[in-house]
Formats: C-alpha cells, sequence, structure tokens
C-alpha cells in the first residue's frame, strides 16, 4: 500500500484510493478487503499502521458500498485479524450490514477469536445476523456456544438472546 495522506508524498492520496474504490465495481471492492487481509496476515503492526488507517480513511462511507457481499468480505478479513480483531473491527463496523444467511457459514477461524474476544464477537454477529430470517447462519449455535463458555454473563445480553433464537432455527 503505497498510500500518503498528503498530496505532496509520492503515492496515493486517501482521498484518491476513496474515489477509485467508489468508482470501480462492486467485485473489485470485494477483491480489496482480500488483499487487506493479505497485507495484515500474521502482523500486526501492519493491522494498525497501514489497513486500519487505510480502511479509516479511504474506504467509501455511503450506504450503497455496504452490500452483503461486502460484508462477506468484511467478515473474511475479520476472522484472520487475531490479536487485531478489536481494532479491526472498530474499523470496519460503520462498513459491515447483514450476510445472506441462506450462502452464511460461519468461519472455524471465528473459533479462536470467540475465546479470546467474546464481547467483541458478539457484537460483529449482532451486525451481520439479521432478524426476522428463516434461517441462521450455518455454525451460530457453536460460536454462540463458544462465547457462553468465554463470558457466561453474556447470555443475559439482548443481542446474544436474539442470536440464540436465530440459531435455534439452523
Amino acid at each position: 500500500l503505497a498510500l500518503s495522506s498528503q498530496t505532496d508524498e509520492p503515492g496515493l492520496s486517501f482521498e484518491d484510493a476513496r474515489r477509485c474504490l467508489q468508482q470501480i465495481r462492486a467485485e473489485d471492492r470485494q477483491h480489496v478487503i482480500w488483499f487487506l487481509r493479505l497485507v495484515g496476515k500474521d502482523e500486526n503492526d501492519r493491522w494498525q499502521n497501514l489497513v486500519i488507517p487505510f480502511i479509516r480513511n479511504a474506504w467509501p462511507n455511503e450506504r450503497k458500498y455496504r452490500t452483503m457481499q461486502s460484508s462477506r468480505a468484511w467478515l473474511g478479513l475479520l476472522c484472520h485479524t487475531g490479536d487485531a480483531f478489536p481494532d479491526v473491527l472498530d474499523a470496519v463496523r460503520n462498513h459491515l450490514g447483514a450476510i445472506d444467511v441462506r450462502q452464511a457459514v460461519l468461519p472455524k477461524t471465528m473459533e479462536p477469536l470467540t475465546k479470546m474476544f467474546p464481547q467483541e464477537m458478539l457484537e460483529l454477529l449482532d451486525r451481520v445476523a439479521p432478524d426476522g430470517v428463516g434461517e441462521a447462519p450455518y455454525g451460530l449455535s457453536r460460536v454462540l456456544d463458544l462465547l457462553a463458555e468465554a463470558k457466561p454473563a453474556l447470555i443475559d445480553d439482548t443481542r446474544y438472546r436474539r442470536l440464540h433464537r436465530l440459531a435455534a432455527r439452523e
């Protein structure tokens, strides 16, 4: 990522990157999210120094860019953040929306994060698992069990109870 916050430095400014992201196809934005996952993967300082600033400063904030497909891509990215999970979740929070639960499979990579960051994982699940659907994302029951194991007080949280009702349809 050759980004610069100032226009007189070599590279692309965050503003230029945002304009590019607004002009490319949705599939290409999903590919950018996948690429951000590769940039940050396995190195916490890359999440902090490269990926999070890019998301905060360059990613378009308009509602039309928050699609089910992009939310699934963000979910995939979040599952590979390791110790940086809370910080990356904070950066992508406003870019997350409901995912298509008919096609959703909660990845096994969520399990360690659930144990390490149960509160943040509950927030993530609440954002991506919509109400009013006939079926839950596959694996939701397992993740909820891990949440209750990691932090038993969460079972009294209204978000947990809502997700538990949704998981009963799994």
